[in-house]
């Protein structure tokens, strides 16, 4: 089986230089993507257990290094001793902290729900990027949509190359080709759950967070890579961030034209390809609009 992806006519740069993006889930015209039902950080009863763990000691210490940090950020130096005294106790505060901290963790009030729902989201957003692939190289709905209406191009890749599947445990979710499952209802996760260990807990969110998507996607039949985006090299381009990482060149199969495709593009991509041994492997189709039928034809040029 090959794996497709469809791109617009400015996606030449993949054979310029040999990159391709990995995309923020933020960037993605689906709100839902990587936001399932966060139900909780931890269980209720796992955060009481470790509340009730920490010592004055270590509230203190904890209180004194955010003094510190806030401080520098400032550029003074006030020692936490000059004004301690100014300050309520650590055994008044403590229980307001730890008050605090269970809301946040349990997510059941709504401020403190939309407030850990942000932060999970915004970490997860500059920790990860996607690379979106399908099986289906003919869906016209694809080609309208992210080959911006028929006038860019499939890639065509060979999915047994290692890039997309490097011998990794079959438990290990990011940088190989994982298929997406479709639902009608969203995950309901638990991020850290003490019942479970780390490992298992880590495998079962991370399929739900990353490779779970509404049912009304299931005409893509999409698979994806996960990859951490400290891998990629990032890019402004304006204010937005894109980030990129090295594709072998060899995992590349064919390049199917769109019906419409810009002829600037097309031009390129052919010189690119019939004209450097690198791509001599990679075969060539021209997508035209069935005569009878709402599908396309795909015709091979030599």
């Amino acid at each position: 089986m090959a794996i497709y992806k469809y791109v617009t006519a400015e996606r030449i740069d993949i054979f310029k230089n040999g990159h391709i993006r990995f995309t923020q889930p933020s960037v993605f015209n689906d709100p839902f993507e990587t936001f399932p039902y966060f139900f909780a950080i931890a269980p209720e009863d796992a955060v009481d257990d470790f509340l009730k763990k920490q010592p004055k000691e270590k509230f203190e210490q904890s209180l004194s290094e955010a003094w510190t940090k806030e401080c520098q950020k400032y550029g003074i130096n006030i020692p936490l001793s000059m004004v301690r005294g100014l300050m309520p106790k650590a055994e008044d505060v403590q229980p307001i902290i730890h008050n605090w901290l269970k809301q946040f963790m349990t997510m059941k009030q709504p401020d403190f729900r939309n407030l850990a729902t942000h932060t999970i989201l915004e970490g997860i957003n500059k920790a990860f990027g996607m690379l979106c692939l399908t099986e289906k190289p003919d869906n016209l709905l694809m080609w309208a949509h992210y080959s911006r209406n028929h006038t860019g191009f499939v890639i065509e890749f060979d999915e047994k190359h290692d890039f997309f599947d490097p011998k990794t445990s079959d438990k290990q979710i990011a940088n190989k080709l994982m298929k997406v499952r479709y639902a009608k209802k969203r995950p309901e996760i638990t991020l850290f759950d003490p019942a479970v260990s780390s490992e298992q807990n880590l495998e079962h969110w991370a399929n739900d967070l990353f490779l779970v998507k509404s049912e009304h996607w299931e005409y893509e039949q999409e698979w994806r890579m996960i990859r951490s985006l400290k891998e990629c090299t990032k890019i402004m381009n304006g204010s937005e961030e894109i980030y990129l990482y090295p594709i072998p060149l060899e995992c590349i199969t064919g390049i199917i034209w769109g019906c419409r495709i810009l002829e600037s593009a097309r031009d390129f991509l052919y010189l690119r390809v019939r004209g450097n041994k690198e791509f001599s492997h990679v075969r060539l189709w021209q997508a035209s609009i069935n005569e009878k039928e709402y599908k396309l034809d795909f015709k091979e040029i030599s």
